[in-house]
């Protein structure tokens, strides 16, 4: 019973995986082949985020950066060692691969969440162009 409920997460993990990459590669075309239309999306949402994300974290000294970093810092060998504990534990493949799914996917995640924040900002036409004023040299 473990293998085939382990075995479904897996597949699940895998598909919503696959499908937030894809995600990634079509925002990347759209983004590339309208970057006005990503600057008329994308501006209102990344004030937006922007200044909720500034609220959230203007009651601590800490960036949203180091919040971040610290996570990762503590969370990836945590889980590391939780992933090699349970596959000794149980003496089976199974855990490790539900480990690695769930890396797959929390790497993904994080991917998709810093394209969508922060990385279509790459995509708007330049400040000066949008401004129209000269760029002094």
């Amino acid at each position: 019973m473990f293998k085939l409920r382990a075995g479904r997460k897996i597949i699940t993990r895998a598909v919503w995986s696959v499908g937030l990459a894809g995600l990634c590669g079509l925002l990347l075309i759209v983004a590339k082949a309208a970057p006005e239309g990503t600057a008329l999306v994308f501006g209102p949402w990344s004030r937006w985020v922007s200044g909720t994300l500034g609220w959230v974290f203007s009651f601590t000294k800490l960036a949203v950066a180091e919040w971040l970093l610290y996570a990762l810092v503590v969370g990836l060998p945590l889980g590391l060692l939780s992933m090699a504990f349970r596959a000794l534990r149980r003496r089976s493949v199974w855990p490790l691969l539900t480990g690695l799914s769930r890396a797959a996917l929390g790497a993904v995640s994080i991917g998709t969440a810093f394209f969508l924040l922060w990385g279509l900002n790459y995509f708007n036409p330049p400040l000066a162009g949008r401004l129209t004023v000269e760029p002094v040299p």
